[in-house]
């Protein structure tokens, strides 16, 4: 499959297929969770420009392989015993820092930028996508909220979460005539709903 500007949720089901791969599978291959990857399969949650990268060179690497080799995470005991020497390291903000060493016969063309893209843009581009699809609809606005949000990214509910992020990405998005519609009282958390006007300026 070509690298395209965008991917729809049949261009991923498409890859996965060609990849002989199930959706926990692909999911893992990914590094995200099996509910966002189905989010993005069934055109709930926008696929990224990362997540494109990160197929594409999934794909390559088996074909140069010429083996299945997707299914082994970076740093897993599986992948030590095909020869991997690559690792990976649990963060605190919940990120997975993979050291790709190069040269590794199993993941020297995956990058740790195409595994694991920036969380706070993965939120923009979630609302921005909800936000263009209203919009496609012909609504005058839309109400979005932080907990449906994340869980078309992923990593919520779970102790991985970044929802503070993920609102505060929500309130970078607002514009004059926008409007808090709900808020917990910390201000960040999974109920806060935000009214954005369309179309957007």
């Amino acid at each position: 499959m070509d690298i395209q500007a965008t991917w729809s949720g049949e261009d991923l089901k498409a890859w996965r297929k060609e990849m002989g791969l199930n959706q926990a599978e692909a999911a893992a291959a990914l590094g995200i969770t099996m509910r966002a990857f189905q989010s993005r399969e069934r055109d709930e949650a926008r696929i990224t420009r990362e997540c494109i990268l990160a197929c594409w060179a999934l794909k390559r690497m088996s074909e140069d392989a010429g083996k299945d080799l997707v299914k082994h995470e970076p740093g897993s005991e599986d992948a030590r015993s095909h020869g991997c020497t690559c690792t990976a390291n649990l963060l605190p903000t919940g990120k997975i820092a993979y050291v790709m060493e190069k040269g590794c016969p199993v993941h020297d063309a995956i990058t740790a930028e195409d595994l694991h893209p920036n969380k706070r843009q993965d939120f923009i581009d979630q609302v921005e996508w909800l936000l263009d699809r209203a919009a496609r609809r012909g609504m005058a606005d839309v109400d979005i909220v932080a907990g449906e949000v994340h869980r078309a990214i992923g990593n919520y509910p779970g102790p991985l979460h970044r929802m503070p992020v993920c609102c505060e990405a929500m309130r970078s998005l607002m514009q004059d005539g926008d409007e808090i519609i709900s808020a917990p009282p910390k201000g960040a958390g999974a109920s806060l709903t935000i009214r954005y006007r369309l179309p957007r300026t």
